[in-house]
């Protein structure tokens, strides 16, 4: 699902991505194309540190609460440049690889007690335009209600 369109009301699933438009997933093509530059370490660093976040988050995340989590950086089927989702009803955390090549950071928070753990943990990477917190549309509640609702169940399990 597009973070930036609102959730439709009837949506049952995503849809894959018919296998003759899918595009090569964009970290991988990164990894090719830029080697051992700058580019790759600045990639690697973000990626590291949303790992260290993404840990951080679901220690602080109170046991039994459901969340939905998916590595999909061996998945093409949804979305070419996403490559890490976690989401519960306080927290919004995704990786992605732009059409750049830039690692980013995308997050939101909703009445999440440790909103201010992990928006120090972010800090370095806002600095370098590497991270940005984002409103979910139309509403935080609402996103993640669709999410549990059109995303596989196996992507959706209990701390």
């Amino acid at each position: 699902m597009n973070k930036d369109q609102a959730p439709s009301s009837k949506a049952q699933s995503i849809q894959p991505i018919p296998m003759q438009y899918r595009l090569p997933k964009r970290w991988l093509l990164a990894r090719k194309k830029f080697g051992n530059t700058q580019q790759h370490q600045l990639n690697l660093s973000i990626e590291a540190h949303y790992k260290r976040i993404l840990a951080k988050a679901k220690e602080l995340t109170p046991t039994n609460q459901m969340i939905f989590e998916r590595d999909y950086r061996n998945c093409n089927a949804e979305n070419a440049f996403a490559m890490h989702s976690l989401m519960s009803n306080s927290i919004y955390l995704y990786l992605e690889c732009d059409y750049s090549f830039n690692y980013r950071i995308e997050y939101a928070f909703n009445n999440c007690p440790f909103e201010a753990e992990i928006k120090k943990l972010l800090r370095p990477f806002v600095l370098v335009n590497s991270s940005k917190e984002i409103q979910l549309k139309p509403d935080f509640n609402t996103y993640f209600a669709t999410v549990l609702n059109v995303q596989d169940k196996k992507y959706i399990h209990y701390l």
